[in-house]
């Protein structure tokens, strides 16, 4: 019994380092006059609204690392989709108001990134 109530306290510090890590981040971009960054909780990150994409690797994780363009934009980036990281780690994807996938690459380890 004492070992689950140490997994889950670990579990509870991990959440709220990430918290921090997200908000920080967050406060950055804002500071730069960036808003949100690529990648937080407010970008999102769901396959209904990409387009061109293109599986170019693989994560850490083992989720598969795309190029791609959101609908509407010319822009490529490289990341994940929401769907894939889903089945792996949940609790990296939120979902807006809006119904769209978000992911918290911060959680991957990652980041998502303009390419070209």
């Amino acid at each position: 019994m004492e070992n689950l109530s140490s997994e889950r306290q670990f579990a509870n510090l991990l959440d709220l380092i990430e918290q921090d890590l997200r908000d920080q981040d967050n406060r950055e971009c804002a500071e730069k006059g960036l808003g949100p960054c690529v990648g937080d909780d407010e970008r999102k990150s769901d396959l209904r609204l990409k387009h061109d994409v293109h599986r170019v690797g693989t994560t850490v994780f083992g989720l598969p690392l795309y190029h791609f363009k959101y609908l509407r934009k010319s822009e490529t980036y490289e990341g994940v989709m929401a769907q894939d990281v889903l089945e792996v780690m949940p609790g990296a994807v939120s979902v807006g108001a809006d119904g769209y996938y978000r992911v918290n690459y911060n959680t991957l380890g990652m980041s998502m990134r303009q390419v070209g």
